[in-house]
């Protein structure tokens, strides 16, 4: 005969499911916190990768240019005949995102010191997305034979005759 009081060992239906309950409700609490990290996270490792894009842009554009002689050099808003032309356009295909869009201005500058003189061209890049800047990247670029331009205009093209050394 049993015992009434000997009881196997082991969880009944009823336990088992509230014990599972409660464990969900825990991993959805701890599910909840990461989720912003995550977001965040993708949205900063995406940020960095244009500003790294970017800084090879400018990188690639300074080594084109920086050993021409002033008169290889014409700013302009428009790419003209007979010279490489340096625009956004062409470095649009980097961005893989296509709501990302590049802007490309150069200006020229000059200063006349007596004991120093630098001129060259200064490079404003900007990345934007749904019309907002992400990332703004200028830059100066002294450059070797460049005695510089007193225009103080704004243009969204570089062209360039190559040398002939």
């Amino acid at each position: 005969m049993m015992n009434k009081n000997n009881k196997k060992g082991g969880f009944t239906l009823i336990e088992l499911i509230v014990s599972i309950g409660i464990l969900m409700i825990i991993l959805g609490a701890i599910g909840n916190m990461f989720v912003p990290v995550l977001r965040n996270y993708h949205t900063i490792n995406t940020d960095v990768d244009y500003q790294n894009t970017l800084n090879n842009i400018s990188s690639s554009i300074d080594e084109q240019i920086r050993y021409l002689n002033e008169d290889e050099i014409i700013l302009s808003d428009e790419c003209i005949d007979g010279y490489v032309c340096i625009q956004a356009a062409d470095y649009q295909d980097q961005f893989y995102d296509s709501s990302i869009e590049l802007e490309l201005s150069f200006s020229s500058f000059y200063y006349n010191y007596s004991t120093s003189p630098a001129s060259g061209i200064n490079k404003v890049m900007s990345i934007k997305k749904a019309g907002e800047s992400v990332y703004t990247l200028s830059n100066s670029l002294k450059m070797m034979n460049y005695s510089g331009n007193t225009d103080t205009g704004t243009y969204t093209c570089l062209n360039y005759k190559v040398s002939e050394k």
